[in-house]
């Protein structure tokens, strides 16, 4: 069996649960209620949450510019489309 020091099970792993996953967790044993009620834990939790958020919402915003802009030039490009398609039928009409 491979054994994992607990300080890489506390700041690796568990700080990206949940936060009330993690409240479960304290139940597991003294040392897994310690290391997840530390002061420690709590500070690199939040800033990992935050982190994570700013991610979350940079790729959420991003889609939504990418949407926006794909869908206007879908609207330009079919309007252009129109007014050329207009232009070449009318001057073939005009030559006959």
């Amino acid at each position: 069996m491979v054994y994992i020091p607990f300080d890489i099970i506390l700041f690796e792993i568990l700080i990206r649960l949940h936060g009330r996953s993690i409240d479960q967790y304290k139940c597991v044993c003294r040392q897994w209620n310690e290391g997840l009620s530390s002061w420690q834990f709590m500070s690199l939790h939040v800033n990992y949450v935050e982190e994570y958020l700013v991610r979350y919402y940079t790729c959420l915003l991003l889609t939504f510019i990418f949407k926006l802009l794909v869908s206007t030039l879908l609207i330009l490009t079919l309007k252009l489309f129109e007014t050329y398609g207009r232009r070449r039928d009318s001057g073939r009409i005009a030559r006959h």
